[in-house]
């Protein structure tokens, strides 16, 4: 469980030998997976746990990534919608030296997959990130949310991402995240992981 946990981690990013393929997904000419199952609207909060709980799972598996410091969930209801200030679906902040991750309830199943990766991103930067721009920062989460629906087999969603004509949020986020893709395209997905890592481009 996450509220609270902790994810007994390294002291250093170490990735997996077999991350080092260039490009991306080729997956994503695809259709969705048959085994994707578009989730509805998250109200309950062991359900809005359980997803967050795989996601990081899920990212784990995937990337080797895992935090160190402890995890503090908090299902955020609509009427404490104030608690995430200027945020509008989630919040991740470190407090005396854990992670604080806010996720607001009642958003689109999909969308609450994608927050859950996103505030996960930005608890690996805090821990393991050699960068400081909010550009590199909120790109990074971004992809994260993008890898996130390659991994459910959401594959339609996750073409709305390397898709200008498509992918809509403000200019931090979608030049963040086009920040990333290049990476990746140049560097696979290791060379994200090397730049988010050690602040050397690939």
């Amino acid at each position: 469980m996450v509220a609270p946990g902790t994810y007994a981690g390294r002291r250093a990013f170490d990735p997996p030998l077999w991350l080092t393929r260039k490009g991306l997904p080729p997956s994503l000419n695809g259709i969705d997976d048959p085994a994707f199952v578009h989730e509805t609207h998250v109200n309950r909060r062991d359900r809005g746990v359980e997803i967050f709980n795989e996601t990081v799972r899920m990212l784990g598996r995937q990337f080797n990534m895992v935090l160190e410091r402890p995890i503090t969930f908090h299902f955020v209801a609509s009427q404490d919608y104030s608690t995430l200030q200027d945020s509008v679906l989630g919040m991740h902040r470190m407090r005396e030296g854990h992670h604080e991750i806010y996720i607001l309830q009642g958003q689109d199943g999909d969308d609450y997959w994608a927050v859950s990766a996103h505030e996960f991103g930005h608890g690996f930067v805090a821990e393991y990130g050699k960068i400081s721009s909010q550009l590199d920062n909120e790109g990074f989460a971004t992809w994260m949310e993008f890898k996130m629906h390659m991994l459910r087999g959401a594959r339609t969603i996750a073409r709305s991402f390397i898709d200008p004509e498509e992918f809509f949020r403000p200019e931090v986020y979608e030049k963040g995240l086009r920040k990333m893709i290049d990476l990746e395209t140049r560097g696979g997905e290791l060379g994200v992981f090397q730049y988010v890592t050690t602040g050397v481009e690939p």
